[in-house]
């Protein structure tokens, strides 16, 4: 068994509240749909138990086609005492006679009867009055079967795909495409269900085919993002990291075969579902790659921190809008020494050298923001100010003090990897006790990273100048018997 723990990229510029209110939504329905299924659920299963065993008991009755979804697999049937095989005196099969003819046609009825009311009961249910029926034409059903869950298992492993993936689209697409998004990667996953679906269909219900769709888009856009995983082997457990780009088409290959197998027997999991969102999802990515509206998206929600109550900062962010970056960059820059402390300032600093192409004053605002971030403790802030920066591949402008503070950040969010590029980077212009801080970082970081060789390596060098760093004698050799260990 593997299950996914997090990942690197577990980093947003704001609260996610669409996913949070997707995972509410969908607790709340699993508990209420709970409580007040409950009594119909328990009459269809008592049905479904008399109907068997009717059925059981008349081996030579035919098998409705409704109730071929109830049915045990290889389930052994006995004849009646009634039925008797007569034959003649040489052993041929004697034609049954009218009376018994009679007796097995009421006894068909009969079975078909427990078979209909079995069908009625479960109408009253609530996956099958809310979950989606291929072939039924119930369209409301295509969007309430996403919030049905049949167990509170099916229900947390949905959830917790939906909080590691979701998170991050909501984020890059914000809180009006990123829902609708969802809700349509739900449907295209129930359309992709039904079409392989041959025979009595049972209702589809569960978040996965939407949550496929989160997964298909976070491959696209965080194709290099490592997730970390736990594993159980027999007896053996433990973790491991590896990149998106290998272990999302690994599911999606497990998906396929899986579904191929099921073709014209079912086992209860929708494969072409999980197929069909996932294959959305990723598709609709990179149409949202292609026309560059993620870009506007992410603009507009950067936008939306400008302070509205300076007029200055109007006038600025009114030439921005109008095109004139220079000038906005001008005045900016004399509003920045009156107020070296307002965030608002250095946003529409990166938003004007954005429009202007100056990379050297948008590798200042960004480093500027991302100093009082650290400054005023807003860590997510700061991590997220870092990433900007590596998207314009414009880190190495971070001042080596500023980024051995800003690796601290990154390990605390788990971003091992880039905790070590920035750390690595930075090292030529740190000297002392804070190269010193900066090599035991590195050797940390290694450690998680699992090359504890490396690590090792490390903590040999920097043992001689141990004592001159005092205030680390106990994490250090924490690390050591970490590593030994």
């Amino acid at each position: 068994m593997i299950l996914p723990l997090g990942h690197d990229g577990a980093v947003v510029r704001r609260w996610p509240w669409i996913t949070l209110g997707l995972i509410l939504v969908n607790v709340l329905v699993f508990v209420l749909g709970t409580l007040r299924a409950a009594p119909a659920d328990r009459a269809v299963a008592q049905q479904a138990r008399e109907a068997v065993a009717y059925w059981r008991q008349n081996g030579d009755l035919e098998t409705p086609e409704e109730l071929q979804p109830y049915l045990p697999e290889q389930a052994p049937r006995t004849l009646p005492a009634s039925v008797k095989l007569q034959t003649d005196a040489w052993g041929h099969p004697v034609p049954p006679s009218p009376q018994s003819l009679a007796d097995h046609e009421e006894r068909q009825q009969r079975l078909q009867a427990l078979t209909d009311e079995l069908l009625r009961l479960r109408t009253l249910t609530f996956s099958w009055r809310y979950g989606y029926i291929p072939g039924s034409g119930h369209l409301l059903g295509l969007v309430t079967y996403q919030f049905l869950h049949g167990g509170w298992l099916h229900l947390i492993f949905n959830l917790w795909f939906l909080w590691l993936t979701g998170c991050n689209i909501e984020d890059l697409w914000g809180r009006i495409t990123y829902p609708l998004f969802y809700i349509v990667a739900g449907i295209v996953a129930a359309l992709a269900h039904g079409a392989t679906v041959h025979g009595p269909a049972l209702p589809l219900i569960g978040a996965s085919g939407a949550i496929a769709g989160t997964m298909g888009a976070f491959l696209m856009r965080k194709a290099t993002v490592r997730i970390r995983f736990a594993y159980l082997l027999f007896i053996r457990a433990g973790t491991f990291r590896a990149p998106a780009y290998v272990m999302l088409p690994l599911w999606l290959g497990m998906q396929l075969l899986e579904g191929t197998l099921s073709l014209g027997r079912g086992d209860g999991v929708a494969y072409w579902a999980h197929i069909g969102g996932f294959g959305f999802g990723a598709l609709f990515a990179l149409v949202m790659m292609w026309l560059k509206a993620e870009h506007q998206l992410s603009q507009k929600l950067e936008n939306q921190s400008v302070s509205h109550g300076d007029p200055e900062m109007i006038a600025i962010g009114e030439l921005i809008d109008s095109g004139e970056h220079e000038a906005a960059l001008a005045r900016l820059q004399a509003h920045q020494s009156r107020r070296p402390d307002d965030p608002f300032v250095f946003t529409e600093t990166i938003r004007a050298a954005t429009g202007a192409g100056n990379s050297l004053r948008l590798s200042q605002g960004y480093v500027a923001l991302l100093a009082l971030q650290l400054k005023t403790a807003d860590e997510l802030g700061a991590v997220n100010s870092f990433h900007e920066l590596c998207k314009h591949e414009l880190s190495e402008r971070i001042p080596p003090r500023l980024a051995l503070r800003l690796a601290k950040r990154l390990a605390k969010f788990g971003l091992y990897q880039e905790e070590l590029s920035l750390l690595e980077q930075a090292l030529s212009g740190l000297s002392g006790s804070d190269a010193w801080q900066a090599r035991f970082a590195m050797a940390e970081a290694l450690r998680h990273l699992e090359r504890s060789a490396e690590a090792r390596a490390l903590l040999d060098e920097l043992e001689p100048q141990l004592a001159l760093n005092p205030a680390f004698e106990g994490v250090f050799q924490q690390l050591r018997r970490q590593l030994v260990s």
